[in-house]
């Protein structure tokens, strides 16, 4: 469908090299940081909209702060309102449309691997594939080059065309911005969504990360410069990500179903396959045979993470508060961005702008239970869930944001002034 375009699913081949090269080095810790202002004024706009739609559930807010992020970093465009028209919804339908199809079991091939000449040589499907790809590089092209040098933010698609990439085509380096939006969109919006469900089913932990605040940041809102002296905001930031990974693959199951009802023809994910034979221990791994990789399993290893189906960033911390040294080959605790050449480059970037998220959340408001018709508190279900594509997603569920300040709304307006 992606006539190898797709960054994801290239072979890794020269070309692909110099794509991954480009990724790491605009999402470098140090290109990272140039986002701060950004990601921290994404964060107020989250807790504002918070304030002011009450009444709308965890996914809508997820949405526009993981979107109005993601479309403002990469192609410079404006922020995104609460109910506003979403410039890039129809990148996230055709991304959508894509993972759709390439999820484990939804093809006849991933269970009957000697039916794939018959279904290569399938017309309908060939043309199908055609009209999907035919849409796709006008809008990724289109996006990229609407992208203004003119702006004072640092934008990732004006640093591609500006940069020293001399050797990426226009068209590679449009579709490099499209995977980077689809990627850091959905891991991001699935992981506040876990965090909301975490903190209200678990506020004993929001409470230890409160304290911190008011004693660190007191009324003002938290910044990055803060970071060292939050240890529980970064706990809780890892925990979130151990217990509900947005791409867990190994035990999903459908749309209904619960965590840890493991079902073959469903998976959040993507495939990797062999590039050549491989010994492990007594087997032999073919060349081209399909790997996931179990990101759940490593993450509920009980040897790793004792208890691991209780949500508990305390696991995270030294007595004496500090965060802990992470278990060896653990990626400092951050297992769901993936192992080697093919691990997520966007994992600083992400991993920012939720630790701002959660600290603006956390300092902001008390997370409670949503109330039904009748006034009584709803508890979400925290192994319910929806399987989206290359994610799972958790049950809708909506909070009750309570704040914390009396005069929130005023704080949060002199932080805004205070950016400009």
């Amino acid at each position: 469908m992606t006539r190898g375009r797709l960054l994801a699913f290239m072979q890794r081949t020269p070309r692909w090299r110099v794509l991954r090269r480009a990724a790491h080095d605009t999402l470098s810790p140090r290109a990272v940081a140039l986002h701060a202002p950004l990601q921290t004024s994404e964060a107020r706009r989250l807790v504002h909209s918070l304030l002011t739609h009450p009444h709308l559930p965890v996914s809508a807010h997820s949405q526009r702060f993981s979107t109005s992020t993601a479309i403002q970093l990469l192609y410079g465009l404006a922020p995104l309102r609460m109910g506003g028209a979403d410039p890039a919804r129809r990148l996230g339908e055709v991304a959508g449309e894509l993972f759709g199809s390439v999820k484990p079991g939804r093809s006849v091939v991933d269970l009957l691997p000697v039916l794939r000449g018959v279904v290569a040589r399938s017309a309908f499907l060939r043309r199908k594939a055609d009209v999907w790809y035919e849409q796709v590089p006008d809008l990724y092209t289109k996006f990229y080059w609407s992208a203004s040098a003119d702006s004072t933010q640092p934008c990732i698609s004006v640093q591609l065309r500006e940069g020293k990439y001399k050797d990426i085509s226009e068209v590679d380096a449009a579709w490099l911005v499209g995977v980077l939006l689809l990627a850091s969109q959905d891991t991001t919006r699935v992981a506040l969504q876990y965090f909301f469900l975490a903190i209200v089913l678990h506020p004993q932990y929001a409470a230890q990360a409160q304290e911190q605040l008011d004693t660190v940041v007191g009324s003002r809102p938290p910044t990055f410069d803060d970071l060292p002296r939050l240890p529980w905001i970064e706990a809780i930031l890892k925990e979130v990500l151990r217990w509900r990974s947005p791409t867990p693959l190994g035990k999903v199951a459908s749309a209904g179903r619960k965590w840890g009802q493991a079902d073959v023809t469903s998976g959040a994910g993507l495939a990797h396959a062999a590039s050549e034979d491989i010994c492990y221990g007594e087997y032999v791994i073919p060349k081209g045979t399909m790997i996931f990789a179990n990101l759940w399993g490593m993450s509920h290893d009980p040897d790793l993470y004792p208890n691991p189906e209780q949500f508990d960033p305390s696991r995270f911390l030294l007595p004496s508060g500090e965060l802990r040294p992470a278990p060896p080959d653990t990626h400092e605790d951050y297992l769901t961005f993936g192992h080697g050449r093919r691990a997520c480059p966007g994992k600083d970037l992400v991993l920012r702008e939720l630790w701002i998220a959660f600290a603006y959340v956390l300092w902001a408001f008390e997370l409670k239970k949503a109330l039904d018709d009748a006034g009584k508190e709803i508890t979400p279900d925290p192994d319910a869930f929806v399987d989206v594509g290359a994610v799972v997603c958790p049950a809708e569920m909506g909070v009750r944001a309570v704040p914390r300040f009396a005069n929130l709304e005023d704080l949060l307006e002199k932080a805004r002034s205070e950016m400009k």
